[in-house]
């Protein structure tokens, strides 16, 4: 058999939790033994009874014809559901697609086996079953359960193919990388590339600008630390968190950080990505953390020795898989940023850190390891 692109959509397909799901009408062509599926989507947030990405005959309205259903389902996993029309089922699931960015979702079946990749990285195979398409009579659905529109995205699809090749990991992580690019200016990705998280190459040491959305060349004025080296595995087992020694050019009143960091999971309590005195341990010094919340939120918290308090909350960052972290404020105003994308914004409070005396910890919340990341912190 031939390989061949079966099906192809590059168009931004904007969903909202409405009617405005697409059907893809089948063809011969794609009743396959073997291929791979992809696509792109951004969701502002997910149903209760989960969303649906894509779908065929999912209410058995083709009698005699299998079913196929690619969701995060209801506990906000990625999953993919195979039923046959002779009773068969097949699932796959795993991994936790974050809400407000981009997600590069594929899922590969071969007959013997099934791979579903998130964002570049394998997260789940199966080996004993696998998907069958030489049965699936009905049309797909992009967005949609049904076509009533039942536990529709609200939110963007775009890149969604079809096509009857097994494609390898590297050939998939090489998708991943290239980006997406919607042609709206909402979800707008413009040119950015990703890091391959399969293989958790970040030697370039490139820094995305959360403004534009640019990869390339743009450099950020005066890194008062920049620590792009081999990176800071920290795992709250070993303590392996790294301690940033402070200096006065520490103490700014406007200014960025930013970090990359890819968990293996979270924590019960959450998962801090950079602290400091958080504790108190240094008298009459403000406090900072930012980290992943205990509800798997990313969240700026800042509070000063004079008793002020200031936060930022917004973003559900993915596990196993590598997440940009941007947090700029000026004095007036703090913006929240994650893979490139603004989620949050605050324009009556602001963090200040002409007070931050404290050493900064990357990877937990004090030089305990509480509230250690389980995973990789790098570009700090």
């Amino acid at each position: 058999m031939s390989i061949s692109t079966i099906y192809d959509n590059t168009n931004l397909i904007n969903v909202n939790g409405e009617d405005r799901f697409k059907t893809i009408a089948n063809t011969s062509k794609m009743l396959v033994e073997q291929g791979t599926i992809e696509l792109w989507f951004n969701a502002e947030s997910y149903g209760r009874g989960g969303t649906a990405l894509l779908s065929s005959n999912r209410n058995g309205e083709i009698e005699g014809a299998d079913q196929f259903l690619l969701q995060v389902n209801r506990s906000g996993q990625l999953s993919a559901n195979f039923r046959g029309a002779d009773g068969s089922r097949s699932s796959i699931t795993s991994g936790s697609p974050a809400t407000g960015t981009w997600n590069h979702v594929a899922l590969s079946f071969d007959g013997t086996s099934t791979q579903l990749y998130l964002n570049g990285a394998l997260i789940a195979e199966r080996d004993r079953s696998s998907f069958d398409f030489t049965n699936m009579l009905g049309d797909f659905i992009i967005g949609s359960r049904d076509a009533n529109g039942k536990h529709a995205l609200n939110g963007d699809i775009k890149g969604v193919r079809i096509s009857n090749e097994v494609l390898s990991a590297e050939d998939i992580a090489g998708t991943y990388q290239e980006g997406v690019n919607p042609t709206q200016n909402h979800g707008d990705m413009g040119n950015d590339t990703h890091t391959d998280a399969l293989h958790d190459d970040m030697s370039d040491g490139s820094h995305t600008d959360a403004e534009h959305g640019n990869m390339g060349d743009g450099g950020y004025t005066h890194a008062l630390h920049d620590d792009m080296s081999d990176g800071t595995h920290t795992d709250a087992e070993h303590d392996r968190f790294k301690t940033i020694a402070n200096t006065p050019e520490v103490l700014v009143e406007q200014g960025t950080i930013e970090l990359w960091f890819n968990a293996e999971s979270y924590g019960r309590g959450g998962t801090a990505l950079l602290s400091s005195n958080r504790n108190g341990e240094t008298e009459g010094a403000d406090q900072f953390l930012l980290q992943v919340n205990r509800r798997g939120r990313l969240s700026a918290n800042f509070r000063g020795a004079d008793g002020s308090r200031s936060s930022i909350t917004s973003g559900s960052p993915a596990t196993g898989t590598w997440n940009h972290v941007a947090l700029s404020f000026d004095g007036t105003s703090t913006q929240l940023y994650l893979n490139g994308a603004l989620i949050a914004e605050r324009d009556r409070s602001s963090f200040d850190f002409t007070n931050m005396l404290g050493d900064f910890i990357i990877g937990s919340r004090d030089a305990n390891g509480k509230h250690a990341l389980n995973g990789d912190i790098k570009g700090v």
